[in-house]
């Protein structure tokens, strides 16, 4: 991902989306390859002129943007399934609750930065972006709601600000998007 292909190799979501995909799912820290990716890589698209590539990332372009996109959303998705599902959240201790929130959090701050470059960049919200938006959007809140109140009922006492500082920031970051 990070090296120049020859100029024959058409780079597209079954080879640059494949990569990302290995990448984020078998990385060992999962956060902390969304987060690079995200707030390193795809942070510079804004400013990118159009046919040239990140540097740090030769493979992201407009052109490959969607699949960069695509596949951090998707993968959000799946990191909130995992950290949620994890045998962490069955935990009535404070401190490793405490944890969990802050990777929430983490996650969440990821998701508002992905949607904030489609929202105040035209150039980078075409259709299929915005639909993949749609879908991994939707499912990230499907799966908050879904696995997330209940954390929140169990630690809500040890945690109330945080908790409730979460759910006001999921609220504000995907319904104003």
């Amino acid at each position: 991902l990070k090296q120049g292909w020859p100029d024959s190799v058409k780079l597209n979501k079954s080879n640059v989306g494949k990569l990302l995909s290995l990448y984020f799912g078998h990385s060992p820290d999962r956060i902390g390859a969304l987060r690079y990716v995200i707030d390193e890589v795809l942070s510079e698209m804004p400013a990118l002129v159009k046919g040239k590539c990140v540097a740090a990332f030769e493979t992201c372009s407009h052109h490959t943007f969607g699949s960069y996109y695509s596949s951090s959303l998707e993968y959000l998705s799946r990191e909130l399934a995992s950290l949620l599902g994890s045998d962490a959240t069955k935990t009535k201790d404070p401190r490793v609750a405490g944890k969990i929130l802050e990777k929430l959090e983490r996650l969440i701050e990821l998701l508002s930065t992905l949607f904030s470059l489609t929202k105040h960049n035209d150039s980078l919200a075409k259709k299929n972006v915005i639909l993949q938006q749609l879908k991994f959007g939707s499912k990230f809140v499907e799966i908050f709601v879904g696995k997330a109140i209940p954390f929140f009922q169990v630690h809500f006492q040890h945690h109330e600000k945080a908790i409730i500082s979460i759910i006001r920031d999921v609220n504000r970051r995907c319904a104003h998007q």
